[in-house]
Protein backbone atom coordinates (compact mmCIF):
# COMPACT_ATOMS: atom_id res chain seq x y z
CA UNK A 1 0.00 0.00 0.00
CA UNK A 2 1.38 3.38 -0.96
CA UNK A 3 1.72 5.99 1.75
CA UNK A 4 -0.96 8.63 1.99
CA UNK A 5 0.33 12.01 0.86
CA UNK A 6 -1.03 14.63 3.24
CA UNK A 7 -3.15 17.44 1.86
CA UNK A 8 -1.03 20.61 2.02
CA UNK A 9 -2.24 23.52 4.12
CA UNK A 10 -2.57 25.62 0.96
CA UNK A 11 -5.70 24.56 -0.88
CA UNK A 12 -4.70 26.47 -4.03
CA UNK A 13 -2.44 24.69 -6.52
CA UNK A 14 -0.65 25.76 -9.67
CA UNK A 15 0.69 22.91 -11.81
CA UNK A 16 2.79 22.89 -14.96
CA UNK A 17 2.72 19.65 -16.96
CA UNK A 18 4.69 18.49 -20.01
CA UNK A 19 3.42 15.55 -22.09
CA UNK A 20 4.76 13.59 -25.05
CA UNK A 21 3.60 10.67 -27.16
CA UNK A 22 3.04 9.35 -30.66
CA UNK A 23 0.04 9.29 -32.95
CA UNK A 24 -1.17 7.23 -35.91
CA UNK A 25 -3.24 8.95 -38.58
CA UNK A 26 -4.82 5.73 -39.84
CA UNK A 27 -5.59 2.40 -38.21
CA UNK A 28 -2.69 -0.06 -38.50
CA UNK A 29 -0.44 2.61 -40.03
CA UNK A 30 3.20 1.87 -39.23
CA UNK A 31 4.41 5.49 -39.24
CA UNK A 32 3.97 7.31 -35.95
CA UNK A 33 3.98 11.10 -35.58
CA UNK A 34 5.33 12.75 -32.41
CA UNK A 35 2.93 14.85 -30.34
CA UNK A 36 3.67 17.18 -27.42
CA UNK A 37 1.58 19.26 -25.08
CA UNK A 38 2.13 21.72 -22.25
CA UNK A 39 -0.57 22.47 -19.72
CA UNK A 40 -0.81 25.00 -16.89
CA UNK A 41 -3.52 24.25 -14.33
CA UNK A 42 -4.84 26.28 -11.39
CA UNK A 43 -7.00 24.29 -9.00
CA UNK A 44 -8.76 24.82 -5.71
CA UNK A 45 -9.10 21.79 -3.47
CA UNK A 46 -12.34 22.47 -1.64
CA UNK A 47 -12.48 19.07 0.04
CA UNK A 48 -9.99 16.37 0.89
CA UNK A 49 -10.95 14.25 -2.15
CA UNK A 50 -12.12 16.79 -4.77
CA UNK A 51 -10.70 19.82 -6.55
CA UNK A 52 -11.91 22.12 -9.32
CA UNK A 53 -9.93 24.38 -11.58
CA UNK A 54 -9.02 25.61 -15.00
CA UNK A 55 -6.05 26.27 -17.19
CA UNK A 56 -4.47 26.70 -20.58
CA UNK A 57 -3.10 24.12 -23.00
CA UNK A 58 -0.70 24.19 -25.93
CA UNK A 59 -0.64 21.16 -28.26
CA UNK A 60 1.85 20.35 -31.03
CA UNK A 61 0.82 17.53 -33.39
CA UNK A 62 3.25 16.80 -36.25
CA UNK A 63 0.66 14.72 -38.14
CA UNK A 64 -1.63 17.65 -39.00
CA UNK A 65 0.43 19.26 -41.78
CA UNK A 66 0.90 16.00 -43.78
CA UNK A 67 -2.82 15.24 -43.45
CA UNK A 68 -3.75 18.73 -44.68
CA UNK A 69 -1.41 18.40 -47.65
CA UNK A 70 -3.01 15.04 -48.56
CA UNK A 71 -6.37 16.84 -48.60
CA UNK A 72 -4.97 19.56 -50.88
CA UNK A 73 -5.29 22.27 -48.22
CA UNK A 74 -2.82 25.13 -48.44
CA UNK A 75 -3.47 26.92 -45.12
CA UNK A 76 -0.73 24.99 -43.31
CA UNK A 77 0.95 27.91 -41.49
CA UNK A 78 1.07 27.06 -37.76
CA UNK A 79 -1.33 24.18 -38.40
CA UNK A 80 0.60 21.82 -36.09
CA UNK A 81 -0.05 24.12 -33.12
CA UNK A 82 -3.30 24.20 -31.18
CA UNK A 83 -4.08 26.10 -28.00
CA UNK A 84 -7.04 26.16 -25.69
CA UNK A 85 -8.51 26.85 -22.27
CA UNK A 86 -10.12 24.23 -20.05
CA UNK A 87 -12.17 23.70 -16.91
CA UNK A 88 -11.38 20.68 -14.76
CA UNK A 89 -12.59 18.51 -11.92
CA UNK A 90 -10.37 16.04 -10.03
CA UNK A 91 -10.91 13.15 -7.65
CA UNK A 92 -7.99 12.40 -5.28
CA UNK A 93 -7.24 9.10 -3.55
CA UNK A 94 -3.95 8.38 -1.76
CA UNK A 95 -1.14 9.22 -4.23
CA UNK A 96 -3.43 9.15 -7.28
CA UNK A 97 -5.75 11.68 -8.86
CA UNK A 98 -8.14 11.40 -11.80
CA UNK A 99 -8.79 14.64 -13.67
CA UNK A 100 -11.48 15.34 -16.25
CA UNK A 101 -11.01 18.40 -18.45
CA UNK A 102 -13.39 20.12 -20.83
CA UNK A 103 -11.68 22.61 -23.14
CA UNK A 104 -12.31 24.97 -26.03
CA UNK A 105 -9.75 25.99 -28.63
CA UNK A 106 -8.60 29.60 -28.50
CA UNK A 107 -5.79 31.22 -30.41
CA UNK A 108 -4.38 28.36 -32.49
CA UNK A 109 -7.55 26.49 -33.46
CA UNK A 110 -8.01 22.99 -34.88
CA UNK A 111 -7.48 23.66 -38.60
CA UNK A 112 -7.78 20.05 -39.75
CA UNK A 113 -11.13 18.93 -38.35
CA UNK A 114 -12.48 22.30 -37.10
CA UNK A 115 -13.51 20.84 -33.73
CA UNK A 116 -14.30 23.75 -31.39
CA UNK A 117 -13.90 21.70 -28.17
CA UNK A 118 -11.80 18.90 -26.72
CA UNK A 119 -11.89 16.69 -23.64
CA UNK A 120 -9.05 15.15 -21.72
CA UNK A 121 -8.83 12.46 -19.08
CA UNK A 122 -5.70 12.44 -16.96
CA UNK A 123 -4.45 9.95 -14.38
CA UNK A 124 -1.75 11.41 -12.11
CA UNK A 125 0.54 9.62 -9.69
CA UNK A 126 1.97 12.06 -7.15
CA UNK A 127 5.57 10.96 -6.56
CA UNK A 128 6.11 13.75 -4.02
CA UNK A 129 4.08 16.80 -2.98
CA UNK A 130 5.60 18.71 -5.91
CA UNK A 131 6.35 16.08 -8.60
CA UNK A 132 3.85 13.91 -10.48
CA UNK A 133 3.80 11.44 -13.36
CA UNK A 134 0.77 11.42 -15.68
CA UNK A 135 -1.03 9.48 -18.38
CA UNK A 136 -3.46 11.50 -20.46
CA UNK A 137 -5.87 10.89 -23.33
CA UNK A 138 -7.29 13.75 -25.40
CA UNK A 139 -10.59 13.15 -27.17
CA UNK A 140 -13.15 14.92 -29.31
CA UNK A 141 -16.32 13.85 -27.51
CA UNK A 142 -16.11 10.13 -28.33
CA UNK A 143 -13.13 10.00 -30.75
CA UNK A 144 -9.73 9.20 -29.23
CA UNK A 145 -7.16 11.66 -30.54
CA UNK A 146 -3.91 10.59 -28.88
CA UNK A 147 -2.56 9.25 -25.59
CA UNK A 148 0.49 10.84 -23.96
CA UNK A 149 2.62 10.40 -20.85
CA UNK A 150 4.05 13.28 -18.90
CA UNK A 151 5.55 14.81 -15.85
CA UNK A 152 4.20 17.65 -13.74
CA UNK A 153 5.44 20.08 -11.13
CA UNK A 154 3.30 21.83 -8.49
CA UNK A 155 4.36 25.40 -7.65
CA UNK A 156 1.84 26.19 -4.90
Amino acid sequence: RSPEIPVPAAMHHLDLMLFGGVRHTRTFESFKYPVLSVSAEYSFRNKHKFSFGGGVDLFWDSSIEPQMKKLGRTDTINCNLQSGMHASASFHYASFSLMLQFGAYAGFIDKLYHHPIYDRVMLNYHITERLSASFSIRTYLYILDFPVVGIGYTFL
